[in-house]
């Protein structure tokens, strides 16, 4: 009865903890209307945390945009010197990353690789949306409710288990199961009284 109880335990602490999250991976989301024919394409992946995020809740990253001509730089997070620069805050929800307007500041998000291949800037003194900085790409200045309404949506997501977290939960649901059934085969097993 105590395995039992064990295993119920465990299957509820698993299945109910609230600080649990899963990453999470959002696409980038591509605004041809404000890019001068450039293409972007890409992945965020944050440690699953919703609500005002910052640079260190993005734990990978993955950038590519295409000229007009059909040239392509690719940037992304495992390349040496690449970071995120975050100034202010994103918000992350489960459906998307979207990036506002503060009321006492600039509120930027740039991917850094090299090149400094994408930059949203939402500021009091005005909005910039940039491709491939280094590089010029476009260098565009949308309203507030363009790039996907007030805020801007930077990125759609997908929920996906890391696969760590799937092997973990597969290894401890594989185990509380032997744990029940070694349980009740010591129930069904006959008793030898000598």
């Amino acid at each position: 009865m105590i395995r039992v109880a064990f295993c119920l335990a465990l299957f509820a602490l698993l299945a109910f903890d609230p600080t649990a999250h899963a990453d999470i991976v959002y696409s980038l989301q591509n605004y041809p209307s404000f890019q001068n024919g450039y293409f972007i394409a890409g992945t965020v992946t944050t440690n699953g945390k919703i609500g005002p995020i910052i640079s260190s809740d993005i734990t990978r990253w993955s950038v590519d945009v295409t000229a007009p001509s059909g040239a392509v730089t690719h940037t992304d997070s495992g390349m040496p010197i690449a970071s995120v620069f975050l100034l202010g805050t994103l918000n992350a929800t489960a459906n998307e990353i979207t990036i506002g307007t503060r009321s006492n500041g600039t509120n930027q998000l740039e991917f850094v690789g090299p090149p400094k291949i994408l930059n949203y800037v939402r500021a009091i003194s005005g909005n910039t949306y940039q491709g491939n900085a280094d590089v010029p790409a476009w260098n565009t200045h949308p309203s507030n409710t363009d790039l996907g309404g007030d805020p801007w949506i930077i990125a759609r997501a997908t929920v996906i288990p890391e696969p760590s977290s799937l092997a973990m939960t597969s290894a401890i649901v594989a185990g509380a199961l032997a744990l029940l059934r070694s349980d009740r085969e010591r129930r069904l097993r006959p008793s030898v009284i000598g």
